[in-house]
């Protein structure tokens, strides 16, 4: 563990210019969630499209939607075994990530946040949820980056991707995760 925390102080410290001020709020504990979130879900997204999850047979776009009508089934026994799934889902319901949208203010077009619960089965709404976190972090909508606000969005996202592993009908995409 110390190696790796090592690894991430050396990381920040040979970070350049452009990627100071994107590190600097983020602890290395808190860097060390973010990689994480993003390996998974970058190679979760792969193994959909590889398991033949994808929007057309032209398009190497992941889809969720039908993964999550696939999936929708097999969630509440998952949900009712382990208390960490059912608390990741919960916590992401209670306090569900935001869109970011353009609102104008004064003639002035600003950025500001939009609460919106998304619409379809439970797993939709939850595929949803991972993905909004997922496109807050990876364009910019989180920076400045509140620990307190995005760190259980990060761990219960990461925490939801592994148990959608694990559920049965997910099996293709699970060996696709693990086997290329």
């Amino acid at each position: 563990m110390e190696n790796r925390r090592g690894k991430i102080r050396e990381f920040k410290m040979q970070s350049d210019e452009m990627t100071k001020p994107l590190l600097q709020d983020i602890s290395d504990s808190n860097l060390s969630d973010v990689v994480k979130f993003f390996l998974i879900f970058s190679r979760f997204e792969y193994a959909l499209k590889q398991a033949g999850f994808r929007k057309s047979d032209r398009s190497a776009k992941a889809n969720w939607d039908c993964f999550s009508d696939r999936i929708n089934v097999d969630l509440p026994s998952r949900k009712n075994k382990y208390d960490e799934f059912r608390n990741a889902i919960d916590y992401l319901n209670r306090c569900p990530p935001r869109i970011q949208i353009v609102k104008e203010r004064n003639g002035t077009k600003l950025l500001d946040w939009k609460s919106s619960k998304p619409t379809g089965s439970e797993a939709r709404v939850l595929t949803e949820y991972i993905r909004r976190v997922r496109n807050n972090l990876f364009h910019g909508g989180k920076i400045p980056f509140d620990p307190k606000c995005d760190i259980p969005l990060i761990n219960h996202a990461t925490t939801v991707l592994k148990h959608l592993l694990e559920l049965e009908s997910a099996s293709k995409v699970k060996n696709c995760y693990y086997n290329g």
